[in-house]
């Protein structure tokens, strides 16, 4: 190590140089821990760098995304993906943080990330998890859980510009979620929401059946107190 654990920590409390994020929702160490600003633990998730960052991580998302959502079903697949942002966010913000202690440089503190591609990387995971049936990779016959790590190092190769570190907090997010009690938390809150969602259902269902009986009820009433009037309110249930 280059330096002293004191320095180390001095240097991580009081970080120089500070420079600004490009954007007001883009992911930093300096940002969300320093200034406290945690809204980018979601918006920073959402927002790209470009046209053409948004696409690419859209056409991917849609590959994995229509996978998942018929294993999980609609509404467990969109818990999964709100929890999987902030989520994945705050373990980008742990490994900047712990790199710049462990490298005595505070220039981790400063890098700022946007992008849904952390998030894409957790589903990547649940995908080859969920896919028994190997994964063909240029006319190479893989197994599909060892295809997320040579994603992982030919996206980095690729493009030298994208997080490599946000990309492999995604992984770990996802591997948490598959082994660690992660998904049977979820699947409780998914069985707890829908039970609610069902009981509010039925309760409007009876306040409207409530509602047309006692407006049928009203109805005989007034044609049999008032006859005339039966041939105006023929289409509230009047004989």
């Amino acid at each position: 190590m280059c330096c002293n654990v004191d320095k180390c920590i001095l240097l991580i409390k009081c970080p120089q140089n500070r420079e600004k994020c490009g954007t007001d929702t883009a992911i930093s160490v300096e940002k969300v821990l320093f200034e406290h600003e945690f809204y980018r633990l979601i918006f920073g998730g959402l927002e790209h760098a470009d046209e053409w960052h948004l696409y690419f991580n859209m056409a991917s998302f849609l590959s994995k995304g229509s996978f998942l959502e018929t294993i999980f079903g609609s509404f467990k697949f969109f818990v999964t993906i709100m929890l999987f942002i902030p989520l994945v966010s705050a373990v980008i913000v742990a490994f900047y943080f712990l790199t710049a202690l462990i490298m005595c440089d505070s220039s981790y503190l400063n890098i700022c990330g946007v992008g849904f591609s952390g998030v894409i990387f957790s589903l990547k995971v649940l995908t080859t998890h969920y896919w028994q049936k190997p994964y063909r990779m240029f006319g190479v016959e893989l197994i599909s859980r060892s295809t997320v790590w040579i994603e992982l190092v030919l996206i980095s190769l690729i493009t030298p510009d994208s997080s490599f570190l946000g990309h492999f907090a995604g992984i770990t997010v996802g591997l948490f979620y598959i082994y660690s009690p992660l998904e049977s938390i979820v699947d409780g809150l998914c069985t707890m929401a829908g039970a609610s969602i069902s009981k509010c259902g039925e309760r409007i269902n009876q306040a409207l059946l409530a509602s047309s009986a006692k407006k049928q009820e009203n109805t005989k009433n007034v044609c049999n107190s008032c006859p005339n009037r039966c041939s105006q309110l023929r289409h509230n249930y009047c004989d």
